[in-house]
């Protein structure tokens, strides 16, 4: 059986990087991927066009891991989103920042970043085995069995980047966590988040592909806000998408309600400029009020009033309806699964990692990197650059621990 220095679960972002980070000082590394080919999720990242990073001080992007900043600072202070952009700068492929401060790779293609991470990694050595679904995993005295489908290989020491399970059909589906199970660890149960809402019968489904910039949506419960947040909506097919509704997924379950004001008017305000307009459509005042006309249409629809009605004769009941429809529109949501999800809520337990060497707290030289972790960034880059961030510290730690012994 052959032995190599470190095997490393899992052929995405975290797991190439690690693997190249490790090569790099000198260590064996065997790089374990089921299916056919590595970094399949990473395609489809930011609808094929890679969103990297995020622009910020290192500060500022710990902010956006939903109060995990404690344990994702080592490694972002370690390996940073300027370290990111240096690095595929480098290598040969410039990236460029668009105005909202996201980070994507100048061509907007995803297969150029994976491109430059497995050609990097094969250049150092690292040996790539596609196709190899691992089995199981166990502890010895001497360092790691890892047992695949049709082989079994060892190692010193072991780092698992096995991702959650969004998007199961690139081959993240949940393997990792009962690999940390079996070596003692506590993963906290797996969710989607940064999920789209879906609604039943949606009435505004022939809207898709209608967006709004700061759009107010609030979360309930039991008839209970529980969150309330601002930022750009999309109306698809099926329900809403779009930051805002991602970032509210987070907390969100099936059978929860949201309330969304589209353009963030105050009711009261809207209420008093359709009383002051008596002498025009309904439709063009509410046009002149930044309402699209695809949206008043559908609401005025809905709400009874004909699309030549004066507000001169607009009667209480029906003008209530259209407020009450344009800045509390209230719906039942059924949340998207990790199919349509694009990161896992869950993981393995922080308290459990040592967050600066991504070393297991309970098994010696077993390491972890990526979403197999229990953190979960907003949306823009923030979880892509921590499983670079993670894997870098944790490939670090590796060559420090292997290399003095």
């Amino acid at each position: 059986m052959q032995k190599y220095d470190l095997i490393v679960i899992g052929a995405g972002p975290a797991g190439l990087f690690a693997s190249i980070n490790a090569a790099a000082c000198n260590l064996s590394v065997l790089l374990l991927e089921k299916k056919d080919r590595p970094g399949r999720k990473l395609l489809i990242s930011g609808s094929g066009k890679c969103n990297l990073t995020h622009t910020g001080t290192p500060n500022e992007l710990l902010s956006h891991y939903n109060g995990e900043e404690k344990f994702v600072k080592p490694a972002i202070y370690a390996f940073d989103n300027k370290d990111l952009i240096e690095y595929f700068n480098k290598m040969g492929v410039p990236t460029l920042i668009t105005e909202n401060g996201k980070v994507f790779p100048a061509s907007f293609e995803a297969r150029d970043v994976l491109k430059i991470l497995v050609d990097d990694a094969r250049r150092k050595g690292v040996s790539i085995k596609t196709s190899c679904p691992v089995i199981a995993v166990k502890k010895t005295n001497k360092g790691f069995i890892v047992k695949a489908t049709d082989k079994t290989f060892e190692s010193s020491a072991l780092l698992i980047a096995t991702g959650g399970k969004t998007y199961p059909w690139t081959g993240s589906e949940g393997d990792g966590y009962r690999f940390a199970k079996a070596l003692g660890h506590t993963v906290i149960s797996p969710e989607p988040a940064l999920a789209p809402f879906f609604v039943e019968n949606f009435s505004l489904g022939e809207l898709s592909g209608l967006s709004f910039k700061a759009a107010r949506v609030s979360l309930w419960k039991n008839e209970r806000k529980i969150v309330e947040k601002v930022g750009p909506l999309l109306i698809t097919h099926k329900g809403f998408s779009g930051p805002v509704i991602l970032h509210l997924s987070r907390e969100a379950q099936t059978g929860d309600e949201v309330l969304i004001n589209f353009l963030d008017i105050d009711p009261e305000k809207l209420k008093n400029d359709l009383l002051t307009q008596k002498n025009m459509l309904v439709r063009t005042s509410l046009k002149k009020l930044g309402y699209p006309l695809s949206l008043v249409d559908k609401i005025m629809q809905n709400c009874g009033v004909s699309l030549k009605t004066n507000l001169s004769v607009l009667i209480k009941a029906k003008r209530k309806c259209l407020i009450k429809a344009l800045t509390s529109y209230r719906v039942k949501i059924t949340k998207a699964g990790f199919q349509f999800a694009m990161v896992t809520k869950g993981g393995v337990r922080l308290r459990e990692v040592n967050p600066k060497t991504m070393e297991s707290r309970k098994v010696q030289e077993l390491y972890f990197a990526g979403e197999i972790l229990n953190i979960d960034g907003e949306t823009g880059g923030y979880n892509i650059q921590f499983a670079f961030s993670s894997a870098y510290l944790g490939a670090k730690a590796i060559c420090h621990r292997l290399c003095s012994l």
